[in-house]
């Protein structure tokens, strides 16, 4: 039996937890053609209609630069529209188009978030969930 020398690392198991998880959700999102960013910013969208790139990026670590050709991706697929909101800012909004593939989305992720929950002892999970928060929020 080899030795793991980073078992010991929180940021070594946290990759590879992440890593295992999120390789069954990229497979399904490649079936509606999205990279993970473009349904997270779907889910955004979906569950605040009218918000702008600007929040969505601040709420998922992407920057404002990176946002604008994300979004535009979004809007070449005809998913996502942007409406004037004030001078300059603009909200999105989901088409008729994206509205079924954003609750497709969502549905995957509820989907592969409790698989990933159920993997976990039910005792641990409230403050798993509390432990990640608050790296998270450093």
């Amino acid at each position: 039996m080899v030795k793991d020398p980073l078992k010991k690392f929180p940021g070594y198991l946290l990759r590879r937890a992440a890593n295992l998880t999120i390789t069954e959700l990229l497979r399904e999102l490649s079936d509606l053609k999205l990279t993970l960013t473009e349904a997270h910013i779907l889910m955004f969208v979906l569950a605040n209609e009218g918000i702008t790139q600007v929040e969505i990026g601040r709420s998922i670590g992407v920057e404002s630069a990176n946002m604008t050709p994300l979004v535009s991706k979004l809007m070449n697929k005809h998913l996502v529209i942007r409406k004037p909101l004030d001078g300059r800012r603009q909200a999105l909004h989901l088409t008729d188009q994206g509205r079924p593939v954003a609750s497709a989305v969502r549905d995957i992720i509820i989907a592969r978030e409790s698989e990933l929950e159920q993997r976990i002892p039910e005792h641990l999970r409230v403050p798993f969930r509390e432990a990640l928060d608050h790296i998270l929020s450093e």
